[in-house]
């Protein structure tokens, strides 16, 4: 016989994480947050090939910069809209930006030395790699949470 007082298994869940303040993953934040991570990893990657286009030239890179700077700050604030990441969320993130911006900077190393147009491409390719595989890696902790 059950206890009329005693909450069923699914509400007595419910009140646990209500209780904790555990957030649920929705489907949306599920295909933000490796969305975010892939344009910022993009996002330097089309950089390096406008600061080749530049020449080196303060006006140039500093409109492609400023250009940088505004997609960055629009994924960050589309990334403040998800109310809840999967556990482990944090880790691929960081080593998707991490691996991204070593690429960003050996690219911003070789390319002023007069790189040719395809090491250029190379190394866009070689800086957005390391977002991807974070971004799928945070896919599949969606899936799984």
């Amino acid at each position: 016989m059950t206890d009329p007082t005693r909450p069923s298994p699914d509400e007595a869940r419910r009140a646990l994480d209500e209780a904790s303040g555990i957030r649920v993953l929705s489907h949306r934040d599920r295909h933000v947050l490796p969305r975010v991570l892939l344009g910022v990893g993009a996002a330097m990657a089309v950089l390096l090939p406008l600061l080749k286009a530049t020449g080196g030239h303060p006006w140039g890179m500093g409109l492609a910069l400023l250009a940088y700077l505004v997609i960055l700050a629009l994924l960050l604030r589309w990334q403040r809209t998800v109310t809840a990441a999967p556990r482990g969320y944090g880790l691929r993130y960081g080593l998707g930006i991490a691996g991204a911006s070593a690429m960003y900077g050996l690219g911003c190393a070789v390319i002023p030395q007069g790189a040719s147009w395809s090491v250029t491409a190379l190394f866009s390719l070689l800086t957005v790699l390391p977002a991807l595989l974070g971004a799928r890696a945070i896919t599949r902790l969606g899936r799984a949470g």
